[in-house]
């Protein structure tokens, strides 16, 4: 579950659906250490241009690879990302 925050002007902030989408399969993450998940998802999101503010939330977070790679693709197609809300965190 991953959900995106975006407030844009002065619009309220509304979930934005679409704003991101994967551009290639990454492998299972589950055996995977930090630095391995990390190369597995390098490049593999991409995000719509535009200048929103977003707030990236996610469900959970174990490494923060999936927070990083989602954050890299936003601020490469223009977007400020002002923070990252996670419900839950597992440690390894």
């Amino acid at each position: 579950m991953v959900k995106l925050l975006s407030k844009s002007g002065d619009r309220p902030s509304q979930p934005v659906v679409g704003l991101l989408s994967w551009q290639r399969v990454a492998s299972d993450q589950r055996s995977l250490g930090q630095a391995a998940r990390a190369r597995n998802l390098g490049g593999a999101m991409e995000a719509k241009p535009g200048s929103s503010r977003v707030l990236f939330v996610d469900d959970v977070m174990t490494t923060g690879a999936t927070a990083l790679e989602a954050i890299r693709a936003l601020r490469q197609a223009g977007h400020t990302v002002t923070g990252v809300c996670v419900s839950a965190k597992r440690i390894l």
